[in-house]
């Protein structure tokens, strides 16, 4: 029994990237939640308050370069503190447990994470290019799932269902454009906070 106990290990080792952090994923969690406060702040939006960029937008032309400029900063903070946090916690995960950081499962892993999102940060962009800004939170949100549903393929299996969750969340979102900036700090605010906490509690503790 040991050493098939050895040899599932090995396996699992060799298939599936096990350096992931929950503690980074709680974290994440709530750089997205610190990133949503912000931009609700920097707009003058009360929270829990409906919003609709394009309408907000109409109703002052020059105000459409000022909402873009802060949405773009505010994402394009949240996204690099996140990354380096998932990066940080991954090194010190895998000197811990003695694997390593770099090997052909996390290429596969990061390969099937960031096709489908670097597809919708282009498919992003082009919406703010063209004012429809308030499809861009059910849109991050279905990319990213999808990502995450890829990637989970070579992780453990809490990643697959954290993007379907998201993923589902994009679809609900749709439906509610004014309600897109709180469905966004759900899917990448709260069910990360579920998911670290998941994979803390399952493989860390």
């Amino acid at each position: 029994m040991e050493s098939i106990r050895e040899m599932r290990n090995l396996m699992e080792r060799s298939s599936r990237y096990l350096s992931l952090s929950g503690l980074a994923g709680v974290i994440v969690g709530f750089i997205a939640l610190g990133g949503v406060s912000a931009l609700l702040l920097a707009l003058g939006i009360p929270f829990g308050q409906s919003i609709s960029f394009m309408e907000l937008a109409a109703a002052d032309i020059p105000n459409t370069a000022r909402i873009n400029e802060y949405v773009f900063m505010i994402a394009a903070v949240v996204f690099t503190l996140s990354l380096m946090t998932e990066a940080v916690f991954a090194f010190r995960n895998a000197r811990k447990m003695g694997l390593p950081l770099w090997d052909a499962t996390a290429r596969r892993m990061l390969t099937a994470l960031f096709i489908p999102i670097i597809g919708g940060g282009v498919y992003c962009l082009s919406l703010m290019q063209s004012g429809q800004l308030d499809s861009l939170a059910p849109a991050s949100l279905i990319f990213y799932g999808l990502g995450l549903v890829n990637a989970g393929k070579y992780a453990v299996p809490d990643v697959g269902r954290l993007g379907m969750a998201v993923f589902m969340t994009g679809l609900v979102a749709s439906f509610f454009p004014s309600l897109g900036v709180y469905f966004w700090a759900f899917g990448f605010g709260f069910l990360h906070i579920i998911y670290g906490v998941s994979i803390y509690f399952k493989h860390q503790r």
